[in-house]
């Protein structure tokens, strides 16, 4: 039976576990009941009953969160651009506390897109200053 897991980060409720089976969501509350499983922080081992995300990665998500919301306003500009360099920061700082390897490609594929979408607004940035 495969099982997807993953966490997201929910604006309301915070870090929010999320498992499906066979392509069916498992009901949350009773997940809550039956399973409770996190690795220790050190050795990542599991531990049964106990529902603990490590701090590390919990300050790096909002860290990301946070950076995030200043997004600035307009997405042709100088600012888009070194904000987009700050998100990839982020997920770099991200990528190296993340416990599945997936993850951590993922997140360095999300930093890299990052620096490439900042420098392609550099660049339309320049080309436009130029031009006047």
């Amino acid at each position: 039976m495969p099982l997807d897991v993953s966490i997201t980060n929910d604006a309301d409720t915070g870090l929010v576990l999320n498992m499906e089976k066979h392509d069916q969501k498992i009901d949350k509350q009773r997940l809550g009941r039956v399973l409770k499983l996190v690795h220790d922080g050190v050795d990542r081992v599991p531990i049964e009953r106990s529902l603990v995300v490590d701090p590390v990665l919990k300050q790096s998500l909002r860290h990301l969160r946070s950076v995030k919301s200043q997004r600035p306003p307009t997405a042709d500009s100088v600012e888009f651009a070194e904000w987009r360099e700050e998100v990839a920061g982020a997920l770099d700082v991200l990528a190296c506390v993340l416990v599945f390897e997936d993850d951590r490609v993922r997140a360095r594929a999300e930093a890299a897109a990052a620096r490439k979408q900042a420098a392609e607004v550099r660049c339309r940035c320049g080309v436009r200053t130029g031009e006047r």
